[in-house]
């Protein structure tokens, strides 16, 4: 009874490490889900505004696809590869730019 339950104990310390490693890895998301994230809010720790406020932000300039990358990045969501990737931020662009009617 004791073996079981120490190897039970250990089985569950490995699983609750490796869900914690994971958690810290940051995840790649496609540039159409990084900017419903942005429109829902996700990104307002990091001084982006959603919904309206996006809008009239990305259409003053005030808040650019790199901002939007750069707060996902803070937050692990987006790798940091993609603050150099020139089609990812293109298309990041391309959604700020639909959402204005441009």
């Amino acid at each position: 009874m004791k073996r079981i339950l120490v190897s039970s104990l250990s089985v569950l310390t490995i699983l609750m490490a490796g869900a914690t490693i994971a958690q810290a890895q940051s995840v790649d998301t496609t540039p159409f889900n990084l900017f419903n994230l942005a429109r829902n809010g996700y990104f307002q720790e990091q001084g982006i505004s959603s919904f309206s406020g996006l809008h009239a932000a990305a259409e003053s300039g005030k808040i650019t696809a790199e901002d939007i990358i750069q707060a996902a990045v803070q937050q692990n969501r987006l790798s940091s590869e993609h603050l150099n990737d020139a089609a990812y931020i293109r298309s990041v662009r391309r959604f700020l730019s639909d959402m204005n009617g441009d």
